[in-house]
């Protein structure tokens, strides 16, 4: 069984390594950038792979080995929804911030590591210069999120309101182009043909289980001046820690879908601080996602390397 299981990863690997499409070089090309590729690597923990978290982590710090720790693939804030802290398969679990490891330390007895936002162990998929001259071309740039949602039943109301008070923002503050970041599933249901009639550029990162998701959410961010959210995402932290400045558009706190991910007080500060649109970011702005994201908690490679190595004497998770 464990040989055929062997065989048939091989198959896959040289499968997924000779896709044409395994490499995106085109963000705009946004069918093929939802496309699946994933990991090609074996991790002994499958959460590690969401978001391409192994793969960012291992290709910023060299580390060559399966990881031997749980990894958290998004910033909990304080809801326990994120369940890696449960997984009985490694006694040490990677975080984003101190504030999430003193919050979970009230939930498991595992050693805890804030290693700060994963945003910033990726890579953008153009270099400097093409950013650069992408950005030119575009002049200033809004990047909208909508929200990934589409079941709600006044989804179309508050999507039309969006959309209104987007086209608003664009004349007023004489924004020249507009990217709308998709969920892929959206893009799969059509959802974004809402967006492209209004003549605007559709983008996403991709899937969950790609290898290159946070580096195509780099790319996109990179490309932006200013950022709107129909809800709170944790895109939120991502654009702040990337110098890119954050409007949250009015929503319900009180969604149970929202709920059941976020404390209601957590969202109801956040979205204190990002509910008037300001094209600058604030001090508070930026206190408050380097609270929760761990902006100060980011490793040199060298220290991400040697915490990977010192989980290799975990006893638990064995090959």
């Amino acid at each position: 069984m464990r040989i055929k299981y062997n065989i048939d990863w091989l198959i896959r690997k040289t499968v997924q390594k000779n896709d044409p499409n395994r490499i995106v070089e085109n963000i705009f090309d946004y069918q093929n950038v939802i496309r699946k590729r994933p990991d090609l690597d074996r991790e002994i923990y499958g959460s590690n792979y969401c978001y391409g978290m192994s793969y960012i982590l291992k290709r910023y710090s060299g580390y060559k080995k399966r990881i031997r720790c749980l990894i958290e693939h998004a910033p909990g804030l304080t809801n326990i929804g994120l369940t890696e802290y449960k997984s009985n398969i490694f006694d040490t679990l990677l975080v984003s911030s101190v504030q999430r490891k003193e919050f979970l330390s009230g939930y498991t007895d595992k050693k805890i590591f804030d290693i700060g936002p994963s945003i910033a162990y990726a890579d953008k998929i153009y270099d400097d210069f093409n950013i650069s001259t992408i950005k030119k071309s575009f002049g200033k740039t809004l990047l909208l999120y909508p929200s990934h949602n589409v079941i709600d039943s006044d989804w179309e109301k508050d999507t039309e309101k969006f959309i209104a008070e987007a086209k608003k923002i664009v004349d007023e503050y004489h924004f020249d182009n507009v990217l709308v970041c998709m969920f892929y599933i959206d893009i799969q249901r059509g959802t974004h043909l809402i967006y492209e009639k209004e003549g605007w550029n559709i983008v996403s990162a991709g899937q969950m289980v790609n290898y290159d998701f946070n580096d195509c959410m780099k790319t996109i961010i990179s490309l932006a001046d200013m950022a709107m959210f129909q809800t709170y995402s944790s895109a939120v932290g991502y654009c702040i820690y990337l110098n890119v400045p954050v409007f949250i558009f009015p929503f319900n706190y009180n969604d149970p879908g929202i709920r059941k991910k976020y404390a209601t007080d957590v969202l109801k500060e956040i979205y204190g601080l990002f509910k008037d649109f300001s094209e600058e970011i604030s001090d508070k702005q930026k206190e408050l996602c380097s609270y929760y994201f761990g902006y100060d908690s980011v490793k040199k490679s060298e220290e991400l390397l040697g915490l990977f190595k010192s989980f290799e004497k975990n006893k638990l998770g064995k090959d």
